[in-house]
């Protein structure tokens, strides 16, 4: 005999000696392909799958929402009067930076300084890669 439940998607079946066997339903159990996405504050962001390879999330921050002209030395170059900048990584077709500075001071002055800002024509977003 088999008893299905809707609301989890899961099927029993009893076995020989009294067993229950648990069969997830095909259609439940479909989990999203992508998993780099994740909740910040009401609307999902990118973050790169190698992330976590890249340093300290303390002293790492993720900038969305740049230019399309605005290249790695540009970034570099802005996010430097804020701290020392250890890394620049960009993702121009995503339109998304990973900036890596040498001290969580200077992560924290760099996103004060430049979330919500404009740089070159687009009102960026700075925050912690976590």
């Amino acid at each position: 005999a088999v008893v299905s439940t809707q609301s989890t998607g899961e099927e029993q079946g009893v076995l020989k000696g009294g067993s229950v066997a648990i069969h997830m339903n095909r259609r439940a159990h479909k989990r999203s392909r992508s998993r780099s996405p994740i909740k910040l504050s009401g609307s999902y962001e990118y973050v790169p799958s190698n992330i976590s390879k890249l340093s300290d999330p303390a002293t790492t921050l993720l900038v969305t929402d740049l230019s399309e002209t605005t290249s790695k030395s540009r970034i570099r170059e802005l996010f430097s009067s804020a701290g020392h900048v250890r890394e620049v990584l960009t993702y121009p077709k995503e339109r998304r930076a990973v900036v890596t500075f040498e001290s969580a001071k200077d992560a924290v002055t760099c996103r004060r300084k430049f979330h919500m800002s404009d740089v070159d024509g687009s009102c960026v977003r700075v925050n912690f890669a976590i």
